[in-house]
């Protein structure tokens, strides 16, 4: 009876653990174009302390960039954050040598806020290389708040599990991309950690039409 009392409770344990948590594969594995994608190193210092590689905009408000360590994927990570006030602002990168035609997925492996409800989150692909985050060109995944730090989770975006990834057809020789946040309500010193970004040729993607030759020239 002593046996089975154990093993009933080690069940009972088993059940009670958190599920495993699933991601996407590595955004910075193989087959990855950003060349800082795990953030490994950074420039500047605070309040514009950001990956080397990568611009900070800001839409609205003011915040603090910094490196910090907080990541699922081992440190560094990016920290945004500001102390009772508010903002959207964001990170970007240009990414050169891709292929105008092919289509282009780029995914966000860590994003996480110590106050989820208040802190929107999302990726978007300017397709021609522009570095304007209002442009009307710039191709914008969903948009995430509440719950969730890792933000490539298997499957099609919902609340319960982020996807944040968004694809793109490239229009020019370098595309964009773009890290979204918004915080629009404060509840004091709030922050998020930023980690693994990264943009790779999307495998299911139909390749590109091939370039028509120029009509050779006659006598």
């Amino acid at each position: 009876m002593r046996w089975l009392a154990v093993g009933l409770a080690a069940v009972l344990f088993m059940g009670a653990q958190p599920a495993t948590v699933r991601a996407q594969e590595d955004p910075c594995g193989a087959g990855n174009l950003i060349w800082n994608c795990r953030f490994d190193s950074f420039t500047g210092s605070p309040p514009d302390q950001v990956p080397a590689g990568w611009s900070p905009f800001v839409v609205s408000g003011s915040l603090t960039y910094m490196q910090d360590s907080d990541t699922y994927f081992g440190a560094p990570s990016l920290r945004m954050w500001s102390n009772g006030g508010t903002f959207t602002a964001g990170i970007l990168t240009q990414v050169g040598d891709v292929q105008p035609g092919a289509t282009y997925v780029a995914s966000w492996g860590w994003g996480g806020p110590n106050d989820p409800d208040t802190f929107g989150r999302k990726l978007g692909i300017d397709p021609t290389g522009g570095t304007d985050p209002l442009s009307p060109n710039v191709i914008w995944g969903p948009l995430h708040y509440g719950p969730g730090r890792i933000l490539n989770r298997p499957g099609p975006y919902t609340p319960g599990n982020p996807n944040l990834d968004v694809a793109a057809v490239a229009q020019a020789s370098t595309v964009t991309v773009f890290v979204w946040v918004e915080h629009p309500r404060s509840t004091g010193d709030n922050l998020i950690f930023i980690d693994q970004v990264g943009l790779r040729l999307d495998p299911n993607a139909a390749p590109p039409a091939p370039t028509a030759a120029p009509p050779t020239a006659t006598a």
